[in-house]
C-alpha cells in the first residue's frame, strides 16, 4: 500500500489527505480510492505500451 502511494502524483495524495481530514473518511475508502487510481494508472501505462 505504501508503494502505491509513492507511485501516485503529489496532488492526488494531497487531495486524498484533504478529503480524509474534511470528511473523516474511513481508511477502507481511502484504500479503495488509491486502488482505483493505481488500476487506472496501470491501465493507461499498458495502453501506451501497446500503442508503441
Amino acid at each position: 500500500m505504501y508503494y502505491s502511494i509513492v507511485l501516485l502524483p503529489a496532488p492526488v495524495i494531497s487531495l486524498i489527505m484533504l478529503s480524509l481530514i474534511i470528511r473523516k473518511a474511513s481508511w477502507r475508502w481511502t484504500f479503495y480510492i488509491i486502488f482505483l487510481l493505481e488500476a487506472l494508472h496501470t491501465y493507461d501505462t499498458l495502453q501506451k505500451d501497446l500503442e508503441d
